[in-house]
Formats: structure tokens, C-alpha cells, sequence
């Protein structure tokens, strides 16, 4: 929790300091400007493979993040992840948070107008990832039956590269999707390290405020 809350102080003071000038800025990528984007996504799973006892399998993701631009086209800020997944009496939810930045391709160059621009940008976030799993067992002694409940807690760090486009709705909102693929390490509480590999498509809504 710690590394979190130092991580968190210290995106903050940056942004604050490099985004609190008063110079104009002449496109959503000009230094100074702010990026608040996110993506969200919700989904169910049943069947024979998903189901238990009848019970589908619900996961909700979000991913919000802010930054700022240093310079023309590159941005630094924090990205944090909330996954969760949920199934009868279990539960597993990860969250993840730490420092972020962004190369948007062109971003140094100002544009007429910023509707219906399309912009390439790459991304790449470090995180502290922690992970709660709870799930009860039903246990039989004789007659009586007993539901005990068990729960467990990892931690880890995991490194994300993502490629993504933005089209921009308006001079101020656009829409992104990004493809990106993540390393990840963790460690039980008492147990020995993992590691493990993803791939994901994102979808979101991104605003810049310049």
C-alpha cells in the first residue's frame, strides 16, 4: 500500500507542476494539455464450461488513468486497473496502480482543428498489482453441514505495452482502441512467485482539457 500511495503522490505533484502553467496551448497535444481517458467493460459467461451449481461467471473491468504532456506529444501520469470476477460464493478482484506515458505520433505537430483527426499513440505503464481471492467451501461433519469461508491475498508488479488509435469526435472528446499485451509477476502471501502473460483489445472514451 505504501508503494501506492508514494506512486500516486508523486504523479500527482507532476502533473500539478507541468499542467499548472499559464502558456496557451494550440492542440489536445501541446504541453500542458491533460488527458483524462478510460475504458470499461462488463461481461457473463455460463454454459457447461462456465457455470457452478448453475451460477454464471461475471467479470468487470476498469481502467482509468490521467496524464499530462511534458512536451508536445509525449505525456507522463498514472493508469490504475480494477478487474473483478465474480461466481456463486467466490470472488477473485485485482487492482492495479502506477506511472504511465504516452507518445502520440504527430503530437508535436499542431493541427487546424482536432475533429475528425486521427492520432497513433503508444503507451507504456508500470504497476503494483494486488489481488484478493475469497470463496467459501461447504464442509459435512455427520448431519450438520458448515459453509467456511477462506481468502487469500497476492501481490506483484506487471508491465504493460500498448498500440492504440484515437479519433477525435470533437476538438476536446475522442474514442480509442488499443491493443496491448502485459508481463506480470505476483506472490501469495505464503507461497512461491508466478508469472504470466496477457494479451487484451481495449475500448474507451478519452477527453483532452487544453
Amino acid at each position: 500500500m505504501n508503494r501506492i500511495l508514494f506512486s500516486s503522490m508523486i504523479i500527482l505533484m507532476l502533473i500539478i507542476v507541468f499542467c499548472n502553467s499559464s502558456f496557451a496551448r494550440k492542440s489536445p497535444t501541446d504541453k500542458g494539455s491533460i488527458i483524462v481517458d478510460g475504458s470499461f467493460a462488463f461481461s457473463t459467461a455460463g454454459g457447461d464450461l462456465y457455470e457452478t451449481n448453475g451460477n454464471k461467471r461475471t467479470s468487470i473491468s476498469f481502467v482509468p488513468s490521467i496524464s499530462c504532456f511534458m512536451i508536445p506529444g509525449f505525456a507522463f501520469g498514472g493508469e490504475g486497473w480494477l478487474v473483478g470476477n465474480f461466481q456463486e460464493d467466490s470472488r477473485w478482484i485485482s487492482w492495479s496502480f502506477g506511472p504511465r506515458v504516452l507518445y502520440f505520433v504527430g503530437g508535436d505537430k499542431p493541427r487546424a482543428t482536432a475533429k475528425g483527426s486521427t492520432y497513433a499513440y503508444l503507451d507504456v505503464a508500470f504497476l503494483h498489482t494486488k489481488t484478493t481471492t475469497e470463496y467459501t467451501i461447504r464442509t459435512t461433519q455427520g448431519l450438520s453441514a458448515e459453509m467456511e469461508t477462506n481468502k487469500s491475498t497476492t501481490s506483484g508488479d506487471k508491465i504493460t505495452l500498448g498500440l492504440g488509435i484515437c479519433y477525435m469526435l470533437s476538438d476536446v472528446v475522442g474514442i480509442t482502441v488499443k491493443a496491448e499485451g502485459s508481463i506480470e509477476g505476483s506472490k501469495p502471501k505464503d507461497g512461491d512467485s508466478v508469472s504470466g502473460n496477457e494479451f487484451s483489445i481495449l475500448g474507451g472514451t478519452i477527453a483532452f482539457l487544453y
